[in-house]
């Protein structure tokens, strides 16, 4: 049985990031309303692109480490709340920790993912209330 990117050991993580992920991670996320297709634009690439990789069935490499970050974050947050809707509310909320951005807004960069992980990881250990 074949495992999910989310499951993935780190090394074998990176080469199916360099590789580029299917269409169907991103997919899977919309369908189960993990991000809107509003979000996926923002994040990971613009809606004539994100067409075209959905034609061609894979994402380039930069875009699938946009992607992963976004599985990253999204799988921390919902760990760290223990309800994938009070994460989700988390993500797409202003917060006094990162300047009154939304959490998910700063995903669109390594330096943004690590801010928001790190501010899930004070939540997680009661450092912000």
């Amino acid at each position: 049985m074949m495992q999910s990117m989310e499951e993935s050991p780190p090394l074998a993580r990176h080469f199916e990031i360099a590789e580029g992920l299917r269409w169907a991670v991103l997919q899977d996320l919309l369908d189960r309303g993990r991000i809107s297709a509003d979000e996926a634009e923002m994040l990971i690439s613009p809606r004539r692109t994100l067409m075209r990789r959905k034609r061609s069935g894979r994402f380039t490499s930069g875009e699938s480490d946009r992607l992963a970050r976004i599985l990253d974050i999204l799988r921390l947050a919902e760990r760290t709340f223990g309800e994938p809707a009070k994460a989700h509310r988390w993500l797409r909320t202003p917060n006094g920790a990162i300047g009154g951005h939304r959490p998910l807004d700063l995903c669109s960069t390594g330096e943004g993912g690590r801010l928001v992980e790190t501010v899930l990881g004070r939540l997680a250990h009661g450092v912000y209330g």
